[in-house]
């Protein structure tokens, strides 16, 4: 029997963050485009970890 464990799950790929990836980008409330990212469709703020 092999000591090697297998996975039924795929593995998650990294992602990377959208305000980290861009260090000169500049973070404003007024600015609705950057903001819609991180809002649903009834402008609730996403959570950071999604449980799907």
């Amino acid at each position: 029997m092999s000591d090697e464990k297998t996975s039924s799950r795929p593995s998650k790929a990294s992602r990377a963050s959208l305000l980290a990836s861009d260090k000169t980008l500049v973070i404003d409330y007024k600015n609705p485009q950057l903001l819609r990212a991180f809002l649903t469709d009834r402008g609730k703020i996403v959570p950071a970890r999604s449980p799907a």
